[in-house]
């Protein structure tokens, strides 16, 4: 599949260090996308880095990665998946039409 969605923004930073790496959860957390649950025994993934001077961490369950993967081939801000996406197709797909 083809990208649909291409992210331009001039004052975001790439991190000055970090990981990311599948966690699988040991104990409930939230998505930092959706902002829904991501259960104990389920997939998510977790991203460590220092942006902006700050440390952050995102954790990201397995449809939000999906679509980030599926809509945009480089980047989107973290953290701000759903906000990307629907300016770029004009749909939330957490809150719907």
């Amino acid at each position: 599949m083809e990208c649909g969605c291409v992210y331009y923004a001039d004052d975001l930073e790439e991190p000055a260090c970090g990981t990311s790496k599948l966690s699988r959860a040991r104990k409930v957390h939230i998505c930092s996308e959706c902002g829904e649950m991501i259960k104990a025994g389920e997939e998510y993934l977790c991203i460590h880095g220092i942006w902006y001077g700050r440390w952050q961490t995102f954790k990201t369950c397995r449809l939000c990665q999906r679509i980030s993967r599926d809509f945009f081939c480089s980047y989107y801000p973290l953290g701000r998946l759903r906000e990307a996406l629907f300016d770029c197709i004009g749909f939330d797909y957490v809150a719907g039409p």
